[in-house]
């Protein structure tokens, strides 16, 4: 279901808001809205979301939203605990980086090279080099 609403506002005119709400069996699974100055922007941005919306890949990433680098890593750590075992050092790195909010805190679908480089590169200033290669690892 898609609207685009106009309304009057005293200080900065008119202002169109467009949303998009997607139900699945009777159910609002997503919500997104924008403001904008002209109809014609409304529209136009309603056309392309929808688009976006289309391509499971984006799907995929609406739906995979909130989750961090430290859910992954923690629900890699509790299912992997009842089919294998880990090392000392292994389980000792995986807490120490669920409890690094620099890393941990990072959505997971966004997470890139980037952003590991950035933060190796931090954790050399405070570790070893060897510290850091078993973070990698």
């Amino acid at each position: 279901m898609v609207t685009i609403r106009a309304r009057k506002n005293t200080k900065e005119g008119v202002h169109y808001r467009a949303q998009i709400r997607i139900f699945k069996n009777s159910k609002l699974v997503y919500t997104e809205a924008e403001a904008f100055g002209k109809k014609a922007l409304a529209k136009a941005w309603v056309d392309r979301r929808e688009l976006e919306l289309c391509d499971p890949d984006q799907w995929r990433k609406h739906q995979q939203r909130g989750i961090t680098v430290g859910h992954v890593l923690q629900t890699y750590m509790d299912d992997f605990m009842e089919v294998g075992s880990f090392g000392r050092r292994e389980l000792a790195t995986i807490k120490m980086l669920i409890r690094r909010s620099d890393i941990a805190d990072l959505a997971a679908v966004h997470l890139r090279r980037k952003e590991v480089l950035e933060y190796l590169r931090r954790r050399l200033k405070e570790a070893k080099p060897q510290t850091v290669k078993n973070d990698i690892m």
